[in-house]
């Protein structure tokens, strides 16, 4: 004993192996680009793991991604690391490692201890993103309005854990055709169109989008968008001269066909991919047209009638309007000037009294709007100027009226202005209008770039945060604002722009994180969009969040209230029927003892207990006892009527009467009736040898008392039998507690652990009147 006792102690006292501080798991965090043969950690292990050291270190198996360096404790990465399980150059490394080492006390026959080792794997920017069905195309028409969305659905992916190093921002490489298309938002990969194109200037040309990460350094990755411009009917037709001139012959008769300068009259279509055909018509419904007539489908001009001597006698201009035979909106116009040969005026004139035109506000600068003509369109001493010197356009030689500044709807929507011609002796004045058309031009601009709002600790649902500010340049546009995001759900915003709580339950963060939209009513409608950050106090949060725990709790305890409630009074239940079933069956109870009576009768034949109870009967004289032990005797304590005795006491109770050994107490002319079958704790027995037939010491020294309840001390009562009854004393009437006159004020138990002899044959006439004793 002692020396085990020593042994406890030696235990206790060696902590070799174990790790410092009482920790159970060392811990380790790595970056995933550790280099191999870097060493992660130093494992804090009691005691030396040298060479001469009292421990030694080893891994448990040799297929981890670390081992350990011999006679030291420090852990080395063998094997390259991912957080992804996906790197970029294929090799794929654990995003975890959990090992155990084996830790030997040297010196001791102890068994070894393994000890667990966690290595954590930090995430690190290793992965760029990856465009998901790049290369892309894009077919797009020339007449699409710049602003629209041309394109959805580009999107890259970044291998990295959520984050910042995960998060994309799209943008198009500068250069050539840059200026076309742009994504309307950074962090969206949705492509618009910038500026206006034109399948005559450029048919297809190639953009590179880059996709980057928020990471430091930045990764990134490039993806080529191939536009194809498709040819629309934007273009109207044109003549090939700005103006035409002709000379009447010195007999204009009928039929004859005018001699134009500089070429035929003839137009096209600047839709190359359309070239839709033109029809040839005179616009003007004055008299002087009358004279003419022009084809449709060649422009070819003739003399309708003959001109009269007296007519035309000054130059006149006819309009010639050509128009798409598919398309009755797209037409031009070009002037032919008719005079009479060797008639001439000096009087300078304009053909046109006013000039209108209608032109959209993003027109490109330096267009022609449109062109003044004068009755003298090829004398070169002719000169444009506008008086009134308005500052988005000019006039050329050729009186071209070209736009020098961009126009503005929002700022001046129609302009008039007067352009006067002068040779340097005459002077003609003519009007000009132009009509300026709005476009959606302006995108909706926030007041600043981001928005970062800080709630009270008082802030309750429909409380303002703060106010989201925009506007849009475009004049008329209204301005709707949405909110996209996770944390979304948990504000609403006003048309005002007021950020407004709508239920903090939906947040898991103290920092809700989300994105406001803000979207004009112009056609094509133009958005645009800023992150919102708002913080929370962590005790805003917090009360709801324990209550919600609270309110769990409650829950539960209810549940199981309830169920321990259901159980008691279940238990009740049972009890109050098993009280009622344990009265009834005392109620019951007196009738038990006729039964077990009627039961030896009819087990015992009348004549065996008749041949050996004769007056002269040599077995009349001696007194038998029939001990019955419980273990044989079944009663029914439920219903409590009926009592059974097992056929090896029916068998033994027949065998003594054919014998003679049990006695017919009747015989005597005893009456059963009158006396009492006494229990055996009050009945006096002096044993004087063995009876006839049944050995001494047969009787067991257990003898149980026919009782119901044991503490209550109720013993059996005296069975009395009638007079003449001819049934033998194994059949007994039981009786439930004493009656009037079967009280005994001295009771004498007996003791179990002592034998009980019968009585000896020698018969006595205070046996002879003594009752039969049946022990049960």
């Amino acid at each position: 004993m002692l020396n085990m006792q020593t042994r406890r102690r030696q235990w206790r006292r060696d902590s070799r192996c174990y790790l410092r501080e009482s920790s159970s798991v060392a811990t380790f965090f790595v970056r995933e680009d550790l280099e191999v043969g870097a060493v992660i950690g130093s494992l804090q292990v009691v005691g030396d793991p040298s060479e001469r050291g009292d421990i030694s270190l080893s891994l448990d198996r040799g297929d981890y991604a670390v081992t350990i360096q011999p006679g030291t404790s420090n852990i080395t990465l063998t094997r390259a690391l991912d957080r992804e399980s996906q790197a970029l150059d294929g090799h794929d490394g654990p995003s975890s490692v959990a090992v155990r080492v084996v830790c030997k006390r040297k010196g001791t026959s102890d068994p070894s201890i393994k000890i667990p080792v966690n290595i954590r794997v930090q995430d690190v920017n290793d992965n760029a993103p990856q465009f998901i069905g790049a290369p892309y195309t894009l077919n797009i028409s020339e007449v699409t309005v710049p602003g629209t969305v041309v394109l959805q659905g580009i999107k890259a992916v970044d291998a990295d854990q959520q984050g910042p190093f995960s998060t994309v921002h799209y943008s198009v490489i500068e250069g050539n055709y840059a200026e076309y298309i742009d994504f309307a938002n950074g962090l969206d990969g949705t492509l618009r169109l910038k500026q206006q194109l034109d399948f005559e200037k450029v048919q297809q040309f190639r953009l590179t989008l880059r996709a980057e990460d928020q990471g430091d350094p930045v990764k990134s990755t490039e993806a080529v968008l191939t536009v194809n411009v498709i040819d629309a009917d934007d273009q109207n037709p044109r003549f090939y001269d700005d103006r035409y001139v002709t000379t009447l012959p010195r007999r204009p008769v009928q039929g004859n066909t005018l001699t134009i300068r500089p070429r035929r009259v003839r137009a096209f279509d600047q839709d190359i991919g359309i070239n839709a055909p033109v029809a040839y018509t005179f616009t003007a419904d004055g008299a002087d047209s009358r004279y003419f007539a022009i084809d449709p489908e060649t422009g070819d001009i003739t003399i309708a009638e003959t001109i009269p001597d007296s007519e035309l006698l000054q130059p006149i201009t006819l309009v010639v309007k050509a128009t798409q035979q598919d398309n009755g909106d797209r037409y031009a116009l070009t002037t032919l000037t008719v005079r009479r040969e060797g008639v001439f005026t000096d009087e300078l004139q304009f053909v046109q009294g006013n000039y209108v035109a209608s032109v959209l506000e993003n027109r490109p600068v330096n267009s022609v709007i449109l062109t003044v003509i004068t009755n003298r369109p090829g004398d070169s001493r002719v000169r444009f100027f506008l008086p009134d010197e308005p500052s988005q356009f000019t006039i050329m030689r050729n009186g071209d009226l070209a736009l020098v500044d961009s126009l503005d709807y929002e700022t001046q929507d129609r302009l008039n202005f007067s352009v006067v011609a002068t040779d340097g002796r005459q002077n003609d004045t003519a009007m000009v209008t132009i009509i300026v058309l709005n476009v959606n031009d302006w995108d909706p601009r926030f007041r600043h770039p981001s928005f970062d709002f800080v709630a009270s600790p008082s802030s309750r649902p429909s409380d303002v945060v703060g106010r989201l500010t925009v506007y849009d340049g475009d004049r008329g546009d209204r301005v709707s604002l949405g909110l996209m995001g996770q944390d979304a759900r948990a504000f609403s915003v006003s048309k005002e722009g007021d950020l407004v709580i709508r239920d903090l339950s939906v947040l898991n963060s103290s920092v809700a994180h989300l994105v406001a939209v803000a979207r004009d009513s112009g056609v094509p409608p133009r958005r645009s969009s800023v992150p919102v950050t708002v913080r929370f106090p962590q005790e805003l949060l917090g009360p709801s969040t324990r209550a919600e725990s609270s309110l769990l709790l409650m829950i539960i305890f209810g549940v199981l209230l309830g169920v321990l409630i259901l159980v008691i009074v279940t238990l009740a239940l049972y009890i109050c029927k098993y009280k009622k079933d344990r009265a009834r069956t005392r109620r019951t109870s007196p009738a038990l003892g006729a039964k077990v009576a009627s039961y030896v009768n009819n087990s015992i034949p009348h004549e065996k207990l008749e041949a050996g109870s004769g007056p002269g009967s040599p077995r009349a004289s001696h007194l038998g006892s029939l001990v019955v032990d419980l273990d044989t005797l079944n009663v029914d304590r439920s219903l409590g009527t009926t009592a059974t005795v097992s056929r090896g006491s029916r068998r033994f109770a027949r065998g003594a009467a054919a014998n003679g050994s049990l006695r017919n107490p009747l015989a005597n002319g005893g009456d059963l009736g009158s006396r009492s079958l006494q229990s055996s704790a009050s009945s006096t027995f002096k044993p004087a040898g063995s009876v006839a037939g049944w050995p001494e010491g047969s009787i067991p020294k257990r003898v149980k008392k026919l009782s119901w309840e044991d503490e209550q001390n109720r013993s059996l009562r005296s069975v009395r039998y009638p007079t003449g009854h001819v049934k033998t004393p194994l059949e007994p009437t039981i009786q439930e507690g004493p009656g009037p006159q079967e009280h005994h004020a001295e009771q004498t138990e007996l003791d179990p652990d002592v034998s009980v002899t019968p009585l000896p044959n020698t018969p006595s006439a205070e046996l002879e009147q003594s009752p039969v004793a049946v022990y049960f």
